[in-house]
């Protein structure tokens, strides 16, 4: 089994229940104005580098009237779709040319992905997958999401791990290539997110003394120690992380810009948890 079937079957073998997906916010019931995606035909089969798709969504303006999409392969970071997206105004089947790009309507954008790119058995891979399917209006249960695959990794369910958290965004196509890293990361069980959960679970530990030391006195010197003890590791893990060389992860050939815009968002994942966590448990001792 080459490489890209490896992570093909690693991916399916984490595709989350759908109790899951409705406990994390996604919509699977028929609604007006959403589409399933449809079963796969025979004489459509998708391609084995195309069974999983990265999708993400930007809003490019406050009001929320604009904005960008991107897919990507999750195999091996092939761009399917890179498109401009216009919210209001604009019929369904309406496609402007915008200094020479093509500005979609969620609706063609949807029909695109649908008719092109992916079917009911495609494997939804992101951040966070439900806001990009809810603009989108599509409903669809095969889905590999960092946000819920983070949570159960560390039993905390409502940590909201944000890989989009920074002032300035890149393209909507370089956190789809961050995000396919992360999961990557997370179904490979690599020892950058091994040891970011083994480090997360101790400062939640930490976190959970610190705040009890009102209702148990007796212990609360002693949390608070651990707790600074974990926050000195933590803030010299962080300084680390900001110095891991581009290619953290897995650099299959594509241009550096990409591959080095991927180890960020993988970085930048790890680093916004710590750096609540040090809040959090800083707040309260």
């Amino acid at each position: 089994m080459d490489e890209h079937a490896q992570l093909l079957q690693k991916l399916q073998d984490h595709v989350h229940p759908k109790e899951t997906l409705l406990r994390h916010g996604f919509v699977l019931k028929e609604a007006d104005d959403w589409l399933r995606t449809m079963p796969p035909m025979k004489s459509n089969l998708k391609p084995l580098a195309r069974r999983a798709i990265v999708l993400d969504w930007v809003f490019v303006d406050k009001k929320k009237e604009l904005a960008r999409f991107a897919a990507i392969a999750a195999l091996t970071r092939e761009e399917l779709i890179n498109h401009i997206v216009v919210l209001i105004d604009i019929k369904e089947d309406a496609v402007a040319v915008t200094n020479g790009r093509r500005t979609f309507g969620w609706q063609s954008l949807r029909d695109e992905l649908i008719l092109k790119h992916a079917d009911s058995q495609t494997i939804f891979v992101g951040h966070a997958v439900h806001n990009t399917l809810k603009e989108l209006h599509l409903l669809h249960d095969c889905i590999v999401d960092s946000a819920i695959l983070a949570t159960e990794a560390l039993g905390i369910l409502g940590v909201n791990v944000e890989v989009q958290k920074r002032k300035r965004r890149p393209s909507p196509l370089d956190w789809a290539v961050a995000a396919r890293d992360v999961v990557v990361s997370m179904v490979n069980k690599t020892p950058e997110f091994v040891n970011w959960v083994e480090d997360a679970a101790e400062i939640h530990k930490a976190y959970e003394s610190a705040r009890s030391e009102d209702i148990n006195k007796s212990g609360a010197k002693r949390a608070r120690k651990k707790s600074r003890r974990v926050i000195r590791r933590v803030k010299a893990t962080l300084k680390r992380l900001r110095e891991l060389p581009v290619g953290l992860l897995d650099n299959d050939g594509s241009p550096e810009a990409r591959a080095a815009q991927g180890a960020a968002g993988y970085v930048k994942i790890v680093q916004v948890f710590y750096e609540r966590k040090v809040r959090n448990v800083t707040n309260v001792l």
